[in-house]
């Protein structure tokens, strides 16, 4: 007889990294996005992908997509992102994922949570990936499995 709840824990924590891939596959769904800032400095940060249905998008963080971001409700968005893939044969390519349009309005692939304080933005990026797509190595997670 053991603890009911602490087995119930362990019991979950199981099944949940069941469903978790092994670190060589969770590491094929991170990925590098680089922009270069107002002051031409070049900026890194990190993205997840995601597929939900026939979707590739791209989860991440709106100070990313920001040339100098507060968390206020009118944001200074960079032009673009780069997403830094391997590709199945090792050799690496900058993607390239516009966030303004030429109208200067925010392109409409790029979501953000509502809330100023909440710092989370999701691009869809499928029709970025997609001329690229069977040499990618990538493995987006895909919350339907």
């Amino acid at each position: 007889g053991g603890n009911l709840e602490y087995d119930a824990l362990g019991n979950n924590i199981r099944t949940s990294n069941q469903r978790f891939l092994n670190y060589e596959a969770l590491i094929k769904t991170v990925v590098e996005i680089k922009s270069q800032n107002l002051d031409l400095t070049f900026s890194c940060a990190t993205g997840i992908f995601i597929k939900s249905e026939n979707e590739i998008y791209l989860l991440t963080n709106k100070h990313v997509l920001c040339n100098d971001y507060k968390f206020e409700s009118k944001l200074d968005f960079l032009n673009e992102i780069l997403i830094v893939v391997r590709q199945k044969d090792g050799t690496i390519i900058n993607i390239s994922v516009p966030l303004i349009d030429k109208d200067e309005t925010l392109n409409k692939n790029v979501k953000l949570n509502s809330r100023n304080y909440i710092d989370i933005a999701i691009i869809k990026i499928s029709e970025f990936l997609l001329p690229h797509i069977n040499e990618l190595d990538i493995l987006p997670l895909s919350p339907e499995t």
